[in-house]
């Protein structure tokens, strides 16, 4: 197994939005899937909770010592933009502003709402986060995400994620089981060239 680079006793606090929280025991950003199953490999290996924060939105953390690995997944933010198709494959970290500004730059429509959420592809798809009567399932068409017990990384289509108003089934799963993890959306949109 490659080195496994984490470190101790961080305040978790300068990683939510709303600046508080409490400590992690041992905490890392991976840069991309494989660093991140390594450290979830490490995980299980040492015996060690597991828990994923994205850039902290709406995230409340208790003011205590958090036992176990904390990963933070806002330094995965590969992007492929295919302009002439209009779509997008977003790692789960991209932030929406930004997924909303380089959509822009690239003559794509369809992202304008996303510009003011201050939260991570990963965490969008987990809420079907949205502004008024756009979501973020409105233009999705399928999700990469890993089996954490397996460390299996395979697809799931639109159509088979029931999604609902600021609700997917990602939110139980994730935090009732922790089976599932976001890697990166796919194909994000069938998003339109501006005229």
């Amino acid at each position: 197994m490659k080195q496994i680079n984490f470190e101790k006793k961080v305040n978790l606090s300068n990683y939510t939005t709303i600046k508080v929280g409490g400590f992690a025991e041992f905490f890392s950003k991976p840069n991309n899937a494989n660093e991140l199953i390594g450290l979830i490999k490490w995980s299980h290996l040492n015996n060690q909770q597991c828990r994923i924060i994205g850039a902290g939105s709406n995230l409340l953390i208790n003011n205590i010592l958090l036992k176990g690995l904390t990963i933070c997944t806002k330094n995965m933010r590969s992007i492929k933009i295919d302009s002439v198709e209009g779509t997008v494959e977003a790692e789960a970290g991209i932030m929406l502003p930004a997924l909303s500004n380089l959509l822009a730059k690239n003559g794509l429509q369809g992202g304008e709402w996303a510009v003011g959420i201050p939260g991570t592809i990963g965490g969008a798809i987990c809420m079907n986060a949205g502004s008024r009567k756009f979501s973020l399932a409105n233009n999705l068409l399928s999700v990469q995400v890993i089996d954490t017990k397996s460390l299996k990384i395979f697809e799931i289509q639109k159509k088979d994620i029931n999604f609902k108003y600021r609700f997917s089934p990602f939110q139980q799963i994730i935090f009732y089981q922790f089976k599932l993890l976001i890697l990166k959306a796919l194909r994000y949109s069938k998003y339109k060239k501006k005229i």
